[in-house]
């Protein structure tokens, strides 16, 4: 079976509109863009005692490198791989899948050249490079906002904090940091409202106002903002009563 590669990326729903159709001006931070890139068919020769030849070695520095770091989504780059069933003897056949954040949706087309270019290199004895690219999606979203409609926002904090994010009426919902300080999480958007309240703070100390970090998102971008806790208890005093019941509640 001939070793082939397809990549499929694909732009977050959470995507402004101006960042994805306005063009490329604007602010730097703003033209960021989650992307999904998967390879299919991606080979790896095995060589009996000696280590193993893989494409994925030569790829993915490739696409690891277009990732921001520090970007406005607080998203680290994640890869996945699935193993296929039935390869060729001496041969392993993976699925991978890598989530980065690009620069900019220019950065697709750098990329695009960059793995055309090994196209026909060997990487084992009588094996060469087979890349082409097989589809590409781009998904967009608009900022009206239908009754009931859900979405999922991420974030960064410290690593195992506690983050309870205030989407709706009853209790908030609770998700724990992971050991990178990541997180993410569905939550209720109502008609017209573009941010969701939140607070990440370590076990133990949810009673002290000052250990916690107070953020806003915007559910149409997934920018986030530091807030104090008077800029996050100023979305009025039903919303400052009812964090502070849940508190009180919960934590006594």
């Amino acid at each position: 079976m001939a070793a082939r590669a397809a990549i499929l990326g694909f732009m977050a729903a959470m995507l402004a509109l101006a960042a994805a159709v306005g063009g490329l001006g604007g602010c730097a931070s703003k033209r960021q863009a989650v992307v999904t890139v998967r390879f299919e068919n991606v080979r790896e020769v095995m060589r009996g005692d000696r280590p193993s030849l893989n494409e994925w070695d030569s790829i993915e520095p490739l696409v690891r490198r277009r990732h921001i770091k520090d970007n406005r989504f607080g998203l680290d780059a994640e890869l996945h791989s699935t193993t296929l069933p039935d390869p060729m003897p001496g041969t392993a056949l993976r699925d991978y899948e890598m989530t980065i954040v690009v620069a900019d949706l220019r950065e697709l087309g750098h990329l695009q050249r960059e793995i055309s270019k090994l196209h026909g290199r060997r990487f084992a004895e009588g094996r060469r490079f087979h890349m082409s690219l097989d589809s590409v999606e781009l998904r967009y979203s608009g900022s009206y906002v239908q009754a009931h409609l859900t979405r999922a926002i991420s974030g960064r904090t410290r690593p195992g904090a506690m983050v309870y994010i205030f989407d709706g009426p009853s209790d908030p919902r609770v998700v724990q940091a992971s050991e990178t300080g990541t997180w993410s999480t569905p939550v209720s958007i109502a008609p017209g409202q573009q941010y969701i309240r939140g607070f990440s703070v370590l076990r133990g100390r949810e009673r002290s106002v000052a250990a916690r970090k107070h953020f806003q998102v915007d559910v149409f971008t997934g920018a986030h903002q530091e807030l104090s806790a008077e800029e996050f208890a100023g979305a009025g005093p039903g919303f400052a009563r009812r964090v502070g019941d849940f508190v009180g509640g919960i934590f006594e």
